[in-house]
């Protein structure tokens, strides 16, 4: 819970709607997250100067990576003995996302079952 302050301070953003006098800090980094399928891929993403991440919804690990040019690429974050890794499953025009989800619950599997 957020404490209340007055409407008017800076640094923070308003928890829900903003007219409601409790306010708690911004996020500094702003997370994407959506239900990864072929329609959402088909849709034009907005494009910025670095490249970020949208993650999946259902499946932990599972993202589309978007660079600055407009080149979408299917991604699985694992981390494997200690070490976090980013494995690139294909661009999202070669690869389906059906494909891609089931390639990364497989390589998901994998790094559970090896430890």
């Amino acid at each position: 819970m957020c404490p209340q302050n007055s409407e008017s301070s800076d640094g923070y953003d308003a928890d829900s709607g903003g007219s409601s006098g409790y306010l708690c800090p911004r996020d500094r980094r702003r997370r994407h997250h959506a239900l990864l399928d072929g329609n959402f891929v088909r849709r034009e993403l907005p494009l910025k100067p670095y490249e970020y991440c949208v993650w999946d919804t259902e499946l932990p690990g599972f993202g589309l990576r978007i660079s600055p040019k407009g080149r979408y690429h299917w991604t699985v974050r694992l981390r494997h003995r200690g070490k976090q890794r980013r494995v690139s499953l294909g661009r999202a025009d070669d690869v389906d996302a059906t494909l891609a989800r089931a390639q990364a619950r497989r390589l998901l599997a994998e790094v559970a079952l090896d430890g």
